[in-house]
């Protein structure tokens, strides 16, 4: 068989691969809005997708890696939003730039709002949560000090990463207890203001110094 003829057997499996880790996603989802996440089991996820169990592991290690399949890789997005942003522009600008590229392209508000509830309905997925804010922390470090007139080990830089991953958190978390119909974007942007607001406190007390 030639490469040629190999490539599209290759995309087939991949598409099928796809689809069935979909699958799973979308029924688990379903399955723990429907019963709570710590009554659900792998054996019943499996149940609802149709699959066994070797499958299931196949495409995720855990439950809880079922729940952030999606939820992890934006986050990991997070530092390169801020990345494209300019480097001459106020701590305000900078971070409203960020968030309207993290946001682009989001997936539909009532799919976030079901990752929101679900993520703040079990401490252990409150705790994978954190631990994946606390993972990005230094590469968004690393964008603040580039735009801050700030030491890339000081304090100050320090705090503003550490308060973007804990206020990203708080924001999602007062949002997922609102109505359906109160956009995630009305508290990201309290957020990202409060946060500018705070780097532009310490930038003024720098200069005090």
């Amino acid at each position: 068989m030639s490469p040629t003829d190999a490539a599209p057997e290759v995309s087939r499996r991949d598409r099928k691969r796809r689809a069935t880790h979909d699958q799973i996603r979308d029924g688990a989802l379903e399955l723990f809005t429907e019963r709570g996440f710590a009554d659900v089991t792998v054996a019943d996820l499996c149940e609802r997708a149709g699959v066994a169990q070797s499958t299931f592991f196949r495409h995720f290690a855990t439950k809880e890696d079922v729940v952030f399949d999606e939820i992890a890789v934006r986050f990991s997005e997070l530092p390169a939003a801020m990345a494209v942003q300019p480097v001459d522009v106020s701590p305000l600008d900078f971070i409203l730039g960020t968030f309207d590229e993290f946001m682009a392209g989001r997936r539909t508000l009532a799919l976030l709002a079901t990752e929101a509830h679900l993520v703040f309905s079990a401490p252990s997925l409150q705790d994978r949560l954190q631990r994946i804010l606390v993972e990005i922390e230094p590469a968004m470090a690393d964008e603040i000090a580039r735009r801050l007139p700030f030491e890339r080990n000081s304090l100050e830089v320090a705090l503003l990463a550490a308060q973007l991953g804990v206020g990203t958190r708080v924001a999602i978390q007062l949002w997922s207890t609102q109505d359906p119909d109160v956009d995630v974007v009305d508290y990201g942007i309290l957020m990202v203001r409060a946060w500018a607001a705070q780097a532009d406190a310490l930038i003024a007390a720098r200069q005090l110094a």
